[in-house]
């Protein structure tokens, strides 16, 4: 925990993050008490003290009115599939640092290792919905180190399609 956050507060920084922000990963507000952090009741509180709000997803739209002019966001905003948040964010005259846009010698070396989490909770969830407690055939997924990450996900696709069409099951993937 101390080597990622209190890297900034050795800096000089003051960094407050929301109550129970870390919960789901793990991190109790005490871990980051103890690295240095502040801790902010609530959202509003820690967006109307930051000069910079660095989050792992996109500013929510509750979140939305409380961009100040002049603040630098730094998350995953993918402009390009949200019109909404695009339009709205242009309006706050802060200013976006979209984790997907960052290069390093020609790699995107944020974006990365956020596909290659998705795509293995792809399958994760896939084969989830292949328990028979959520309506599946009950079924494992084929042991899948033979094949490469890339691969994983299409494969998952041909094994619930085969599962479903032999159940008389329909899926529609998009």
């Amino acid at each position: 925990m101390g080597d990622r956050h209190d890297a900034l507060v050795r800096r000089g920084h003051k960094v407050v993050v929301e109550t129970n922000a870390g919960i789901k990963s793990g991190i109790t507000d005490a871990a980051f008490e103890a690295a240095g952090a502040q801790i902010g009741p609530n959202a509003a509180d820690v967006w109307s003290k930051a000069d910079m709000i660095m989050k792992v997803k996109e500013p929510l739209p509750q979140e939305w009115p409380m961009i100040k002019r002049g603040q630098v966001v730094f998350t995953y905003f993918h402009f390009a599939a949200a019109r909404e948040l695009t339009e709205a964010f242009m309006k706050t005259g802060a200013h976006a640092i979209a984790y997907e846009t960052l290069e390093a010698k020609g790699t995107l070396p944020l974006l990365t290792p956020m596909s290659e989490v998705a795509g293995r909770m792809a399958v994760q969830a896939g084969a989830a919905h292949l328990e028979k407690s959520k309506g599946g055939m009950g079924r494992a997924i084929k042991y899948l180190t033979s094949y490469k990450r890339q691969a994983a996900l299409p494969y998952l696709f041909l094994i619930i399609a085969n599962q479903t069409r032999s159940s008389g099951g329909f899926w529609l993937l998009v």
